[in-house]
């Protein structure tokens, strides 16, 4: 491997998120442990993660893409964050601002309100309300543009709509969140109403179950979303429950 080559893994290692990945979920640093001799020993390190080819190089192809007219208001590309192993694939709505000058999946920049509202929605809800086993080899989060969307065109976003289908097929998710209505419309094709998604839980997508809920944005200018999202967390997470179970088995 030349050494242009090995940066450029690097960099696409690090901006992938694998060990400071979301919700806090860092790898733990554990203490050094003493021999029997009493000297110390270094505790072993992970080991270095294997990310597919297929997905170094479509993140090459999205960051020399100009196929649409939302790369001229890039700050950072925003392409995807987590485990390319993951059981579910969290997919979002457009990039917004938080999230270009972040290049991470829901935010995480100085103004942190969206992000926050999200890790909120997730470890408040998922982890800690429905119990769920869930840690950073569990989710891979993307979004349905990779660059920011200034004013919605449809006809923009279809032409981003093959990179993040291209993530999934790589990735090959267990089952698929869903954060807002502009996401699940861009991933099967339709222009329905976000209860559409929401009272058919489970919709597949090439065979993988989906579930949607609101945007977190949304959540935060109308509080009463909260608690209908409640609703339909429950039944992805019974779902995500019912996966692993069948994959311990």
């Amino acid at each position: 491997m030349s050494l242009r080559a090995l940066k450029q893994y690097i960099e696409l290692y690090c901006s992938s998120g694998i060990s400071d990945f979301l919700l806090n979920l860092k790898v733990p640093k554990l203490p050094f442990t003493s021999t029997k001799q009493g000297s110390l020993v270094q505790p072993k390190t992970r080991p270095p993660v294997y990310i597919p080819e297929p997905l170094i190089e479509l993140r090459k192809q999205c960051e020399s893409c100009s196929l649409c007219a939302f790369r001229k208001d890039r700050g950072k590309l925003v392409f995807g964050k987590g485990s390319v192993k993951a059981k579910c694939l969290i997919l979002g709505n457009p990039v917004n601002a938080d999230e270009n000058l972040s290049g991470l999946p829901f935010g995480r920049s100085n103004s942190t309100i969206y992000s926050e509202q999200f890790n909120k929605i997730v470890q408040k809800g998922l982890i800690e309300g429905y119990k769920l086993k869930i840690t950073g080899d569990d989710l891979y989060l993307t979004n349905i543009t990779k660059c920011r969307v200034m004013t919605l065109d449809y006809e923009q976003i279809k032409k981003c709509v093959p990179y993040f289908i291209k993530q999934i097929e790589i990735i090959k998710p267990k089952i698929i969140l869903i954060f807002g209505e502009i996401a699940a419309n861009a991933l099967f094709e339709k222009t329905e109403h976000i209860d559409y998604y929401r009272n058919n839980p489970g919709m597949l997508y090439n065979g993988i179950p989906v579930y949607v809920t609101f945007n977190p944005s949304d959540m935060i200018k109308m509080e009463t979303l909260k608690k209908v999202a409640w609703s339909d967390l429950k039944h992805f997470s019974e779902a995500y429950r019912n996966i692993c179970d069948q994959s311990i088995v």
